[in-house]
């Protein structure tokens, strides 16, 4: 989806309470394509109020959190509630 949307959108990966080592070959074997950044303290995850795994936050140009999805997310699912931001 990132690769359709082009610079219309920024997909972000955010790995939790993990090192780099486990990040990477998972990295590898999914074909991800966008960064993943580290919060091994879990401080990030906090800061959002994650609790569940995984959490998908959709915010929007100022950086408000305007979606929240708990749980696997389609590609259709994400268009969708991008979609409606645009």
């Amino acid at each position: 989806y990132q690769a359709e949307m082009g610079d219309r959108l920024a997909v972000l990966g955010i790995n939790m309470a993990e090192p780099k080592t486990a990040i990477v070959p998972f990295v590898l074997q999914n074909g991800l394509r966008f960064p993943i950044l580290l919060d091994e303290s879990g401080a990030i995850a906090a800061s959002y109020g994650v609790t569940g795994l995984p959490t998908s936050l959709i915010l929007d140009r100022s950086g408000v959190v305007r979606e929240r999805v708990t749980g696997a997310m389609t590609r259709d699912t994400l268009a969708r509630r991008v979609e409606r931001l645009l």
